[in-house]
């Protein structure tokens, strides 16, 4: 009789134990998960979902918008966010056009005159919100409408056609099987996880998100620490710009007015924390995968723009929500 009760609640342990490591892999996994799901039913879906030609479109829009949630990632672990990255895309577009003829078409000047104007954006952004005392909502909704009139005043309101060739061709080009804007994208994660979560500057970042006066006191400069986290998030948008410039060949003033909510949307479905303190990299570059699957699965079946702004909306609401739960 012993033995018996002996081996059952063996048995049970075990089954406890399987089930708690089950758990432990689907909430771990969960979004993965969901993006295998999401496919197969985009496959069911739409017939044009797994051809070639609109996988490597799929991989082309999730690198830009992904570039855009790295910085973000960086600023909403330092309990911030930043509403600007979509208009100072639009802005990095239309500068690429107007300072081609002044620097004679040097491919790097000009990547080094958009990627600097993002930066000082950043510092902007950053001073504001470190220095001044602004709340980073006012902040960057600010500097948003700087950078969206600035874009619309140097174009004079109407799209830029490049001259220059050579961007398409690397925009719609490939290298070793991927999508060179994929590789781009692929860079920017890995040195962008490597600094948040191996470097000093990672740390104090996420520290501030946690508790900024505990952080204070610890002597660490927060004010820097979140100044710098605006600057990264700039200067990714501006390179965000330069890939979409590439990618259609236009340097159009309007065409990352959307993106600041993908990016947002992109980051906190990853898994990082409204509130600071918690998040990664990689996880937003999965975010980003799912947004930009849902954007490329609503406009194969038609969908317009209105619904799936309803949608996002929705998709951050529960985010937030669960990430509370998790708190």
């Amino acid at each position: 009789m012993a033995d018996k009760l002996t081996t059952n609640t063996e048995s049970v342990g075990k089954n406890a134990i399987g089930r708690d490591m089950l758990l432990r892999v689907i909430k771990k996994s969960g979004l993965v998960l969901i993006l295998v799901a999401l496919m197969i039913l985009a496959t069911i879906l739409s017939p044009k979902f797994l051809t070639y030609k609109n996988l490597f479109n799929i991989l082309r829009q999730i690198s830009i918008l992904g570039v855009l949630a790295v910085g973000m990632t960086f600023v909403i672990i330092s309990n911030g966010i930043d509403l600007s990255v979509g208009n100072v895309l639009s802005l990095s577009c239309v500068l690429v056009p107007l300072v081609a003829p002044v620097v004679g078409n040097n491919l790097i000047l000009i990547c080094l005159v958009s990627v600097l104007v993002g930066a000082a954006m950043g510092t902007c952004t950053g001073t504001l919100v470190s220095y001044g005392g602004m709340q980073p909502f006012m902040a960057t909704f600010g500097m948003s409408t700087i950078a969206q009139g600035l874009a619309f005043l140097l174009s004079d309101g109407r799209p830029i056609i490049l001259s220059d060739g050579r961007w398409t061709t690397f925009g719609n080009g490939s290298t070793l099987g991927l999508p060179n804007l994929a590789i781009i994208f692929i860079l920017i994660v890995l040195v962008g996880q490597f600094v948040i979560s191996k470097t000093i500057y990672g740390v104090n970042t996420y520290a501030i998100g946690n508790n900024d006066t505990a952080t204070k006191l610890c002597g660490i400069n927060t004010r820097r620490t979140r100044m710098i986290a605006y600057i990264i998030s700039g200067s990714l948008a501006a390179v965000g710009g330069l890939m979409m410039t590439a990618r259609v060949g236009v340097g159009d003033p309007g065409i990352g007015s959307d993106y600041a909510l993908d990016a947002i949307a992109s980051v906190i479905v990853g898994g990082t924390r409204m509130g600071g303190g918690y998040g990664s990299v990689l996880k937003s570059l999965l975010g980003a995968a799912l947004i930009g699957i849902l954007n490329n699965v609503f406009n194969l079946l038609g969908i317009s723009a209105y619904p799936q702004m309803i949608f996002k909306g929705l998709i951050i609401i529960f985010a937030v929500l669960m990430g509370q739960k998790k708190r």
